[in-house]
């Protein structure tokens, strides 16, 4: 069974209260700062995650045409075979690079799409097939789990060809970087070890004793000063207004930010 957010919260907040009866004037100064807690999941490109969204599809839709009946499904693995070779085959033209290497996946990436919408398609007419089976739990379940994948995979195969067919430069909010785990970020932290890092960046309140007293999970399109006011102000309500220093890095920095910060904590320090 799992612990839902709301618990483990109300946990961490018995345990910090117990600790400020220890040191009554931790509260009063508290430290923000965010890092990025990283996904698990592979490097992303557009050709991989494709593949992930088919596979899936697939091997969810032999099952279900199993259950239902239906024809057209017993040859998802040559299907899934062929996706393989159209993958590797893009991956080499990109490790190999070259003179007009970009110019050379896309025909590779034209017969992925076209072979992804043909899947896609017969995944979609295989959805109809199961919504008429009313009250079948199991291909309900498994109709339900086809539709997510089906989803993210025509949004990758969306991004492929705006990205690598038609030239466009595909902003990072509109991307997805994992089938699996949708929520996923790409962040640029412009550290020597790791410039890059996929997973989603955690704001943390830590007080005067090292009590962590409050944790939000940024929305995938914030950064740090979208939200520092609006959980500062959640920090001080949840303290009983007891903070009366706080120090943010510069991240969090902008004039607006400042005055507003101002007018919760006594001492605000950019």
């Amino acid at each position: 069974t799992k612990i839902r957010p709301e618990t483990v919260e109300r946990i961490s907040h018995l345990v910090v209260d117990a600790g400020h009866e220890l040191a009554p004037h931790a509260a009063e100064t508290v430290r923000a700062d965010s890092f990025v807690v990283q996904t698990n999941i592979h490097y992303p490109t557009d050709s991989s995650l494709i593949r992930d969204g088919l596979r899936k599809i697939l091997t969810i839709g032999a099952t279900l045409a199993c259950l239902l009946g239906v024809d057209g499904w017993r040859q998802h693995k040559h299907l899934h075979r062929k996706v393989r070779q159209l993958v590797r085959k893009i991956d080499r033209i990109a490790a190999r690079k070259g003179t007009g290497y970009q110019q050379r996946l896309k025909a590779p990436y034209r017969e992925l799409l076209a072979l992804a919408d043909t899947i896609v398609d017969r995944a979609e007419a295989l959805r109809i097939a199961a919504q008429n089976a009313a009250g079948d739990l199991e291909v309900l379940g498994l109709d339900a789990e086809l539709a997510v994948f089906l989803e993210r995979t025509r949004h990758v195969c969306g991004t492929a060809r705006r990205r690598v067919l038609e030239g466009q430069k595909v902003p990072n909010r509109e991307k997805l970087f994992s089938i699996f785990e949708p929520h996923t970020q790409l962040y640029k932290r412009g550290k020597a070890a790791e410039p890059v890092q996929f997973g989603r960046q955690l704001l943390v309140y830590e007080d005067g004793a090292g009590f962590i007293t409050h944790a939000y999970l940024l929305p995938r399109d914030a950064d740090d000063r979208d939200v520092v006011v609006d959980q500062t102000r959640r920090v001080q309500k949840r303290l009983g207004g007891r903070v009366r220093r706080a120090s943010f890095d510069r991240g969090f920095h902008s004039p607006t930010n400042q005055r507003r910060l101002a007018q919760i904590i006594e001492h605000p320090c950019p």
